[in-house]
């Protein structure tokens, strides 16, 4: 079992790494350009090519998207509720605190599931994805705007590939090695671009942000437990909604708050103890969840 979790930690945190001390060292990553073309080519692609090439839909698939939505829709019920309660800013936190990390989420799917489990894993990001697009953008912005929704590149390959998986329609061959080969640059992508996003984060005033991201990470568990165990989840989906459950803040948060106009230094320590915490906790769910 070492090995299996080593095998999923260490690609991981590494990448990550590396791309947090080239952030450091003042290596160039356009952010702004890179973001786009991580979400807007190569996760479509992904998302399209592995739903489409599932021979049956996986089981628990649909269980799983329902887990998703229930526990992202808790999340921000109960995390507005906590704020206003607080008297802390929720166009600042909201969005942060209700919107997992699925880069770390992607990678964890592929690298320790096979197939079928990135499949589910798939399908879990696909759902915090689209709500990533709508009030991820939303709240920070305090204005709904659905044409910016339908701009996303996103939204259309997670239709597309739900679409080809459920009537059992495969792509020629040269259309899946077309989309697997872009779609195959978004993991990495996505976690260098959170190693360098943590990398230009200013770390000062950490006690509050400390604090609130030990909440957030016992809120998140707590439902994502609750939730799992209540749609009678087994299998790789039952480890799957908890692992995702647990995935920090996304700095993809800050990108979009940054465009909005939102005070930033608060924000950006938030989501960056939340990733902190995910040194500890990542190692010890696998240990627990991943069968010996």
């Amino acid at each position: 079992m070492l090995t299996h979790i080593l095998d999923i930690l260490v690609p991981i945190y590494v990448t990550v790494i590396l791309g947090y001390i080239l952030g450091r060292r003042g290596f160039p990553w356009p952010a702004r350009p890179m973001v786009p073309l991580i979400l807007q080519i190569a996760v479509p692609c992904l998302i399209a090519s592995h739903f489409a090439k599932q021979t049956s839909i996986p089981p628990g698939l649909f269980k799983v998207m329902i887990s998703a939505a229930i526990i992202v829709t808790t999340l921000f019920v109960l995390f507005y509720i906590l704020l206003r309660l607080f008297r802390i800013k929720r166009r600042i936190y909201l969005a942060a605190a209700s919107l997992q990390n699925m880069s770390v989420g992607l990678a964890l799917g592929l690298l320790g599931f096979g197939d079928a489990g990135f499949a589910l894993a798939l399908a879990y990001a696909s759902v915090i994805l689209v709500v990533q697009f709508t009030l991820g953008w939303w709240i920070p912005e305090e204005r709904i705007n659905f044409k910016r929704f339908f701009q996303q590149v996103t939204i259309y390959g997670i239709t597309i590939g739900l679409v080809l998986m459920f009537v059992q329609i495969q792509p020629p061959s040269y259309v899946d090695r077309l989309l697997m080969l872009i779609g195959n640059m978004a993991i990495p992508l996505l976690l260098l671009s959170l190693g360098f996003s943590l990398a230009a984060i200013k770390v000062e005033k950490m006690a509050l942000a400390f604090i609130m991201s030990t909440i957030h990470l016992v809120v998140c568990l707590g439902i994502g437990l609750t939730v799992a165990v209540l749609m009678d989840l087994q299998g790789d989906a039952f480890i799957i909604v908890i692992l995702f459950s647990i995935l920090p803040s996304s700095t993809i948060n800050i990108l979009m708050a940054s465009e909005a106009g939102v005070d930033m230094p608060p924000l950006t320590i938030f989501v960056f103890c939340t990733n902190i915490w995910l040194v500890i906790t990542l190692p010890v769910a696998l240990v627990l969840l991943l069968p010996s």
